[in-house]
């Protein structure tokens, strides 16, 4: 017959050592959590590696037991260190992964061996490998929102006509056109950005009467209103060389510089507001440049509408 007083010890060790099992999660060392995960599309510049684990590591063992081979994740150029009461490791880049230059993927992968351990010594469960993507470089031709596209001068905001115009008109009232280009779904930041103008007609010199033609970013808000004519430009206008713009010839402006900083400043569009150095020459006489508004649109005047040539980066 069994001794009853060993019987109780017995048991009472095991409910202890069950107990410590389910402390620590387990007796063997998993992995339960990843960042980036295996086929993420898009890390970013910043973005830090975390892997979290269902016990606490001994971080002594984890550079031997991590390998990459892409420039920037090799185990001599990392950073990593250990949180959560040892249940995360975070591990830093030792310097930007490049993104694509294109649309094409750039993978880069690590992988833990099973020789990364608990603080009891246990080993990692199973070897974990881990393949991701940067971001990418997309292109896009990016017609204005039909809300966002019109005209205004002191007496009249409008984004509801077919047609655009800039410069002065018989009454000597000038008139300045407005763009608004919507940031692409997904996007993480600007490449470079172009602007296409081509207009339909040209009225009167306004290259004579009037001057240069400026390109200013502003921030036209929720609305076309009123306030748009004489709001703060957001930088210095681009200013048109002497050359200006021909009617029926398309002519493209780099306005990366823009568009970098409405995107950084997290505005949801680049707006552009189009004017000449001269509101009027008070002369009586219309001078000025005509385009086709977004109201307008047709498949065959799609090309000749103002847009924004854009390249950026997404997943």
């Amino acid at each position: 017959m069994s001794n009853p007083k060993q019987a109780v010890f017995l048991a009472v060790a095991a409910l202890a050592l069950l107990a410590g099992c389910n402390q620590q999660g387990g007796a063997e060392l998993a992995v339960t959590s990843i960042f980036p995960g295996d086929g993420y599309h898009g890390f970013k510049n910043g973005d830090q590696i975390v892997l979290e684990f269902n016990r606490p590591v001994d971080i002594n063992s984890f550079l031997a037991a991590y390998h990459s081979s892409n420039d920037g994740l090799l185990p001599n150029q990392i950073s990593y260190s250990a949180a959560d009461g040892g249940k995360k490791i975070i591990i830093q880049p030792g310097k930007p992964l490049p993104y694509s230059s294109n649309e094409n993927y750039l993978y880069y992968s690590f992988r833990l061996d099973t020789s990364l351990t608990d603080l009891s010594g246990h080993n990692l469960k199973q070897p974990l490998s881990v393949t991701f993507t940067t971001l990418r470089s997309l292109s896009a031709t990016i017609l204005a929102d039909a809300a966002f596209d019109g005209v205004v001068s002191a007496s009249l905001a409008t984004n509801d006509e077919e047609s655009l115009f800039v410069g002065d008109g018989n009454d000597n009232e000038a008139v300045r056109s407005l763009w608004g280009f919507p940031w692409p779904d997904g996007m993480e930041g600007v490449v470079e950005a172009t602007l296409r103008l081509h207009p339909v007609q040209r009225i009167g010199t306004p290259f004579i009467d009037l001057g240069l033609i400026n390109i200013e970013p502003v921030d036209l808000g929720e609305a076309i209103d009123l306030a748009d004519y004489s709001s703060a430009a957001l930088a210095l206008a681009i200013t048109d060389d002497r050359a200006g713009l021909m009617a029926g010839i398309t002519k493209r402006y780099n306005v990366s510089n823009f568009a970098r900083e409405a995107w950084n400043h997290g505005l949801a569009r680049l707006d552009l507001r189009l004017r000449f150095t001269a509101d009027s020459d008070n002369d009586g006489n219309g001078d000025y440049l005509i385009f086709y508004a977004r109201e307008a649109e047709t498949e065959a005047i799609r090309p000749y509408l103002s847009a924004l040539e854009l390249t950026y980066y997404a997943p």
